[in-house]
């Protein structure tokens, strides 16, 4: 088994810690064995063992032909994730240790930290990005059941939902075209359906038109674990 990062945001920790995202999408950074392009629809996705995928096509012939080939960087079932996140520490007044743990995805905006021991607020240092988290200070950790490579537009209703993407009933007087749900995460990245909402979650974390484009992307199917098992 081995153990790797990997970086949420405060949003998406917070689904996961509620149970309700059990899966993530990457996009692929294939290494191209010639000039190619990647959104042929005739190409095919295979595991050759362990981390390692290639992506083929057949010829005039039928026979297939490796195309690009790519390691993932999420190991194979078994291993495990532990997640980076934005955090802060506290500066270890009074009764509060020195750097106590702060994380944004429960603390999006205040400066100070609440110290339950102390019942008091504490000081704590400015935020620190995601991937400046040490392993010590990582507080979820998750274990890789399965790994696929696919389209992001292939991603199917159920995997949006495991996704993260949940549904809230529209406010009274705010709904539209008679509907009486939204779909987003975390009160964010609200839409009509559930395929728009991820479409538009995808555009804003890897910019505009990237729904469109269609990456390959890794498509992890994970477990929270406690730590210690």
């Amino acid at each position: 088994m081995t153990e790797r990062p990997i970086i949420f945001s405060a949003p998406m920790v917070r689904a996961i810690l509620a149970g309700r995202k059990t899966q993530t999408r990457r996009i692929v950074k294939w290494q191209r064995n010639e000039d190619l392009n990647l959104s042929f629809s005739s190409l095919e996705p295979e595991n050759i063992g362990g981390n390692r995928w290639t992506l083929s096509s057949r010829d005039g012939m039928g026979c297939w032909n490796v195309r690009a080939h790519a390691h993932c960087p999420f190991g194979v079932p078994g291993d495990r994730l532990w997640v980076r996140e934005a955090h802060a520490f506290t500066t270890g007044i009074d009764s509060a240790p020195l750097n106590t743990v702060i994380y944004r995805a429960d603390d999006p905006s205040d400066q100070w930290a609440w110290n339950r021991k102390s019942r008091q607020d504490t000081p704590r240092s400015p935020w620190r990005p995601s991937i400046h988290m040490p392993r010590w200070a990582s507080r979820i950790t998750l274990e890789v059941e399965r790994i696929r490579v696919q389209r992001v537009q292939d991603i199917s209703d159920e995997d949006i939902e495991k996704e993260g993407i949940g549904a809230s009933r529209v406010v009274a007087g705010d709904a539209r075209c008679g509907c009486s749900w939204r779909y987003g995460v975390d009160g964010k990245h609200f839409a009509l359906s559930p395929d728009q909402a991820f479409s538009e979650l995808w555009d804003s974390i890897h910019g505009p038109g990237a729904w469109d484009r269609n990456d390959w992307v890794w498509a992890v199917t994970f477990r929270r674990v406690e730590r210690g098992l």
